[in-house]
């Protein structure tokens, strides 16, 4: 699971500064000061147009049969003090797909399928 720090904004959560919307339910049950973990599987991201989600550099595509892994490093502005800014990130993507060493591919988890974790406590919120 790839995990990102996140805090909570007007109706959603903040993710490398892409918005993820929150249903009313978990909305009503975190405070607005609530540190976030956000977990993202790796097949439930999106592939999206430039600018429509947030920009991955592409570092390995991996073939496995049926499936492909693009192996990533994204960064973050408020990631930055930590980990030289850089954020390791597993994507499944379509069979046969090839990415170069250094593009850039834009990704958007799939809001129904992300897991949201109280980043003090480490429990489960969604």
């Amino acid at each position: 699971m790839n995990l990102f720090d996140a805090h909570v904004g007007e109706g959603g959560a903040s993710v490398l500064g892409h918005a993820i919307p929150l249903t009313r339910t978990v909305q009503e049950r975190i405070r607005r000061d609530t540190r976030l973990t956000v977990g993202v599987r790796p097949e439930d991201f999106h592939i999206v147009s430039d600018g429509e989600g947030f920009p991955v550099e592409a570092r390995l595509t991996e073939e496995l049969g049926a499936d492909a892994y693009l192996t990533g490093v994204t960064v973050s502005a408020a990631e930055r003090s930590r980990d030289n800014g850089e954020r390791a990130i597993n994507v499944r993507v379509p069979a046969r797909s090839s990415f170069a060493r250094g593009s850039t591919v834009w990704l958007r988890p799939a809001p129904e399928k992300v897991q949201l974790f109280d980043s003090d406590t480490g429990g489960r919120l969604a």
